[in-house]
């Protein structure tokens, strides 16, 4: 499992050049990873042609964690407190 999770925000802004998030990225490959609820809010998100190709290759090469139990039960205990 890679290091850091991205949500959608982080993912644009690091499109839209943001410095820290950039640095982020690009200093942690294949230690980054997004939720398939970021994959389809990026898939959606309404851009010109060319950043939504960047987008597209961004989450074909980008680990993607898939929901399943324990993520609900953790997700579960933390809204509770």
């Amino acid at each position: 499992m890679s290091d850091y999770l991205l949500d959608t925000n982080a993912v644009i802004y690091f499109f839209n050049g943001e410095e820290k998030i950039s640095r982020l990225i690009n200093e942690t490959k294949g230690r980054v990873n997004i939720s398939f609820i970021t994959k389809i809010e990026l898939l959606c998100f309404e851009t010109d042609d060319a950043v939504s190709k960047e987008i597209a290759e961004f989450v074909k090469e980008i680990d993607v964690v898939l929901i399943n139990d324990e993520i609900i039960i953790k997700t579960k205990t933390i809204a509770k407190t």
